[in-house]
């Protein structure tokens, strides 16, 4: 328990360096971008249309109980958290070795480039639980336990800082270990019960 208060208060005390360098590596991602920003929340809408063409006139699936616009957003569900986790995870775990350089000329505490890479895979959660609340809300299924998703959210972020910095490390080591990750979180999409009932 003492350990997971340390942690805790370490990020809250570098929590202003973090955000200024997410910002700053946004601000590169996007530079010379015509929509810049805007693909964050561009990405998830064509996921979701993609989604929705396969599902409902490709495959032709019905759900019971649910009509075909409410399937889809329920797969949507599913599928943003995943985006978000496998993200963090593959960003997260190539950081270190992907700014050694930056590292080896700078004070910047190496623990942190981790984190940011977890920090910076939110957007992607935002964007797509804005998709989804605007899907339940238009469809009339928006119910009060979307006030826990916070609660559940911050545990998750936590759950993913900490399993980023152990497989970080790991890279330093075995660099195998990034493409590893990729292939693994390939396959779960795959065969995790997203889009269809197991």
């Amino acid at each position: 328990m003492k350990h997971t208060t340390h942690s805790g208060a370490y990020l809250r005390s570098h929590l202003r360096l973090l955000l200024r360098v997410s910002r700053s590596e946004i601000g590169s991602r996007f530079a010379g971008s015509l929509l810049g920003i805007g693909w964050w929340m561009l990405n998830p809408l064509l996921l979701l249309a993609i989604y929705a063409a396969i599902y409902l006139l490709v495959l032709k699936v019905q759900a019971p109980q649910l009509d075909g616009a409410a399937y889809v957003v329920l797969i949507f569900t599913g599928i943003v958290p995943f985006l978000m986790s496998s993200e963090a995870l593959l960003n997260g775990v190539s950081s270190v070795v992907a700014n050694k350089s930056v590292l080896s000329n700078t004070v910047f505490p190496v623990d942190l480039i981790p984190v940011k890479a977890v920090l910076l895979a939110q957007i992607t959660m935002v964007c797509g639980l804005t998709v989804v609340i605007l899907g339940d809300l238009l469809l009339g299924r928006l119910t009060r336990w979307i006030l826990l998703v916070p609660v559940i959210l911050a545990f998750h972020i936590l759950f993913l800082i900490g399993v980023v910095w152990i497989l970080s490390l790991i890279n330093l080591v075995f660099r195998d270990l990034q493409n590893i990750i990729g292939i693994i979180t390939m396959y779960l999409m795959i065969a995790s019960p997203i889009g269809y009932t197991p």
